[in-house]
């Protein structure tokens, strides 16, 4: 009677089995498993035709499994590793499939499930442990983790999984150009290759793409790849910064007629450069700056980039004959447009900002009516400065 018992017992179990991959009465080995539904992250393997003691020992073997998401009905495994972002190639089970799958944490198990030499191992993400033909534990690899150690790489390109299997290739993982690839090899590392970092067009183009500005000049290439050469210009912020020669306060004495004193501006980039950089700008402005003692500021001017003589000192040229004082009605006497036209043998000053944008950059400044012992001038013009304003 006893073996008739014992021989029904085990008929019963093989019908469960045969019909669910799933063992009997699972709770008896205390594994906290999740009926009825499945766990979000990558898949970073998928095993047919599997068992769930099977799927787990499996797991167990690869350092980057974290859980299972186990398909009880087809007996198919997916070893499973978290993941924030679901950017994923392979996908974890569909909600349609989810009452047929059971979950359960590596760490929930013990693992002398493993058994024999993979029983305790730390092979590293990137490998798995199996036993070579001496009966050791063996780590072998199986694909790539991480990003390489490649300057002007685009990390995200290789966040879209958490590992790439070997011959996988990733596309695109340079930044700011339109070509490459990284090729994950047998060895577990990437395959060598360089990025080379596209120059910015300007310093709006280089705070868009992450270089670090203003500490130090940096090299833009303002046509891109036209004929135009690479030129180091200085950043404050997004503002491209293009200096020259005499952006120091400059004394200005001994010149009575109009216009008959010049100071010739000659910037650190050619003409052809800055008309680039305007394109590109919506903005552009230059500092300038007339100190005057008993010289009428209506004896000086400034020649823009197309050789035409200005006279307004701040704005952007609504009123030809405006200083910044006379734009914002607060100059020190009533009358006039200038601090410079009111000539009463006191140090005066007329400053702002040059924004017209077409005129710009000055190319040349003029100065009079210094002639006499107790007239006397000083000028300061700053760099050129132009940005791409943020839509």
């Amino acid at each position: 009677m006893a073996h008739l018992v014992t021989l029904v017992l085990i008929m019963s179990m093989s019908v469960v089995w045969a019909t669910n991959k799933m063992c009997a009465n699972l709770d008896t080995f205390g594994y906290e498993v999740s009926r009825n539904t499945f766990r979000n992250g990558e898949t970073i393997l998928t095993v047919e035709e599997s068992e769930l003691v099977t799927c787990m020992r499996t797991c167990l073997q690869y350092s980057l499994c974290s859980f299972i998401n186990f398909n009880t009905e087809l007996g198919v495994c997916h070893l499973m590793t978290p993941k924030d972002n679901l950017m994923t190639q392979e996908g974890t089970p569909t909600t349609v499939q989810s009452l047929a799958v059971v979950s359960s944490m590596a760490s929930s198990w013990t693992k002398d499930i493993l058994r024999g030499p993979c029983f305790i191992h730390s092979c590293p993400n990137n490998t798995h442990c199996i036993v070579n033909d001496q009966e050791l534990g063996k780590c072998e690899v199986i694909g790539c983790v991480g990003a390489p150690s490649v300057s002007y790489i685009n990390q995200s390109a290789f966040q879209i999984k958490t590992m790439w299997h070997i011959d996988e290739v990733v596309m695109l993982p340079c930044l700011y150009e339109s070509s490459g690839s990284a090729n994950c090899t047998s060895g577990g590392s990437w395959s060598e290759f360089e990025c080379q970092r596209v120059p910015p067009t300007d310093c709006s183009d280089a705070v868009d793409k992450n270089y670090t500005v203003g500490t130090t000049p940096i090299i833009i290439d303002v046509d891109g790849n036209g004929p135009l050469e690479q030129v180091e210009v200085s950043c404050d912020g997004k503002f491209t910064v293009i200096g020259h020669n005499t952006t120091n306060r400059t004394y200005i004495n001994d010149y009575e007629q109009k216009y008959s004193y010049k100071l010739d501006l000659h910037y650190t980039v050619s003409l052809q450069h800055i008309k680039a950089i305007k394109q590109n700008a919506d903005y552009c402005e230059q500092f300038l700056r007339y100190e005057c003692f008993a010289a009428l500021r209506s004896d000086a001017a400034w020649i823009n980039m197309h050789h035409q003589r200005a006279f307004y000192f701040a704005g952007n040229g609504t009123d030809n004959d405006a200083c910044a004082c006379g734009i914002e009605d607060s100059c020190d006497a009533q009358g006039v447009k200038c601090n410079c036209q009111i000539n009463d043998n006191v140090w005066r000053e007329d400053s702002g900002f040059i924004t017209n944008i077409t005129a710009l950059p000055m190319i040349t400044f003029e100065g009079g009516d210094t002639g006499s012992t107790h007239e006397r001038a000083y000028v300061t013009i700053g760099p050129l400065r132009c940005q791409r304003l943020d839509v």
